[in-house]
């Protein structure tokens, strides 16, 4: 039996600076680091090929793939043409007795609209083809429950992984407010994620960015790993889907207004930073090893393969 992961193979540009294509080469790394072989892939330009160009295509990616295996589809997966992704699902279901997982890295309906109601939308359909869901957190998994109409097997994963090879500096100042531009740093990433992060590699806290919409509320942050991953402590909105994990673990700051953030610094002594660094400390390690992703493809096995359940998001 052999386990396999997905990976999209863009061009330099798209695996140098889209986060899609960086997480998703990332994670299938990982993924590899925990015995899974690669199903490698790229954006193929299929919308005038024939049908049975796109089935041959995708007959050949496969070609590996045996009965009792198990397939980990990172999903979406980023295709211009939907005939691709029915495609590759429908092929693999021909297969005897192989199970499919799909690592859910956006909810494409909910991506485009402020209305997390909507379970009939086509897109939503299709994850309903899989056996298990891996998704970014427990708020995702409830809410793909409660309205998406997935009723399916659900994993939380808890946190994104983000490689960074950087390391934190002493700090002077750790009052310091770090703020990661989105618009500005996915211009600046790296395979290896490899950031301008010399701002906060002597900053005090994180300023995870507050969520724009309803979805975002309820995805990990990535800004959030970012700043994990160089050992920062973290300012969040408590509104966020992450801010318990913040709180429960003490990796930072948890608020319902980010306006009374003077207030909290003012009173916070040299020693409270130092207990939140070192709690930050082991997620640091973590989320850089690709702990999280690996933790989901081995329990991935456990449930579609062994039958155990006890690590569901609805347990």
């Amino acid at each position: 039996m052999t386990n396999w992961i997905t990976k999209i193979n863009g061009s330099d540009v798209q695996n140098t600076t889209d986060a899609h294509f960086i997480l998703n080469q990332q994670a299938a790394e990982s993924a590899e680091g925990v015995g899974f072989s690669v199903i490698n892939y790229a954006p193929y330009q299929l919308r005038d090929a024939a049908d049975e160009d796109v089935e041959i295509r995708v007959t050949t990616l496969l070609s590996g793939v045996q009965p009792d295996d198990l397939v980990i589809v990172q999903w979406p997966m980023w295709q211009a043409d939907a005939r691709f992704e029915k495609n590759f699902i429908e092929k693999i279901r021909l297969i005897p007795r192989v199970k499919i997982a799909a690592l859910l890295w956006e909810v494409m309906p909910w991506l485009m609209t402020d209305d997390l109601s909507d379970g009939m939308h086509p897109e939503m359909t299709k994850l309903r083809d899989f056996d298990l869901l891996l998704v970014a957190n427990r708020k995702l998994a409830e809410q793909l429950r409660d309205s998406g109409g997935i009723t399916s097997p659900i994993l939380a994963m808890g946190l994104t992984d983000f490689k960074c090879q950087d390391s934190l500096n002493a700090k002077a100042d750790f009052k310091k407010l770090v703020v990661i531009d989105s618009s500005y740093d996915e211009e600046q990433l790296s395979y290896h994620g490899q950031l301008p992060f010399t701002a906060m590699a002597d900053g005090g806290f994180g300023v995870v960015p507050a969520a724009r919409s309803q979805y975002e509320a309820h995805t990990n942050s990535l800004e959030l790993s970012k700043y994990l991953s160089m050992g920062l402590p973290v300012v969040i909105r408590s509104n966020m889907a992450q801010a318990e994990l913040v709180r429960v673990h003490n990796l930072g700051i948890v608020l319902d207004d980010l306006n009374a953030i003077d207030a909290v610094l003012a009173d916070m002594t040299m020693m409270d930073h130092q207990e939140k660094l070192t709690a930050v400390g082991s997620w640091s390690e973590a989320v850089r090893s690709g702990y999280f992703v690996k933790r989901a493809c081995l329990e991935s096995i456990r449930i579609l393969k062994l039958g155990e359940v006890d690590c569901l998001a609805e347990i």
